[in-house]
């Protein structure tokens, strides 16, 4: 057998049962953009949770073939999804804990499947904007992507894991852009 061949099955058995932490949420240039839309005044961040219908503890690890990835600071997805909002909101100078608004969310939908080929990923939540505890909009929101995905397992895993981080951020733009949260947080 080759030895190129043999050095990356190697590789691949290494890896097997591994586990990495995401790297903390990072600047969007478009969210950071959308969050500071004049029209879009300082906003608190609430509860980011697992939402009904997910098995409890589905949001702790997403399994990216025979390796796992988990959140910063091994919290939860759907907490990473909130700092991911109050990182762009941070950086846009919109972040304010005693904002009139407040947003929340619960994670409907959290996959990632690198198969060898064409390798997918999703990411789903209903966000609640309150305004002093009245809900001002709820609404789900969903991103997905399609990436091809190599044999090789630690090139996939790698790919897979950039692909599914930035739907975090992808979520976030869609949200901070969509009409229907700028209507709910009009001034």
């Amino acid at each position: 057998m080759n030895r190129r061949i043999l050095l990356l099955m190697g590789l691949s058995a290494a890896l097997a049962g591994c586990s990495a932490t995401a790297a903390p949420p990072s600047a969007s240039p478009r969210a950071v953009r959308a969050a500071s839309a004049p029209q879009i005044p300082p906003l608190a961040i609430g509860a980011f949770r697992l939402g009904p219908g997910l098995p409890p503890g589905s949001d702790r690890a997403v399994g990216l073939r025979a390796f796992r990835l988990l959140p910063p600071n091994k919290t939860s997805f759907a907490a990473y999804l909130g700092e991911t909002l109050a990182e762009q909101l941070r950086l846009a100078g919109k972040l304010d804990p005693n904002a009139r608004f407040t947003i929340s969310a619960d994670l409907i939908e959290n996959s990632a499947n690198p198969k060898v080929g064409q390798a997918t990923g999703a990411l789903a939540a209903t966000f609640r904007v309150t305004e002093n505890g009245a809900v001002k909009m709820e609404k789900t929101l969903r991103v997905e992507a399609n990436w091809n995905s190599s044999f090789i397992g630690a090139v996939a895993i790698d790919a897979a894991e950039r692909e599914y981080v930035a739907l975090y951020s992808q979520l976030i733009e869609t949200l901070l852009e969509d009409p229907d949260f700028r209507r709910a947080v009009a001034r």
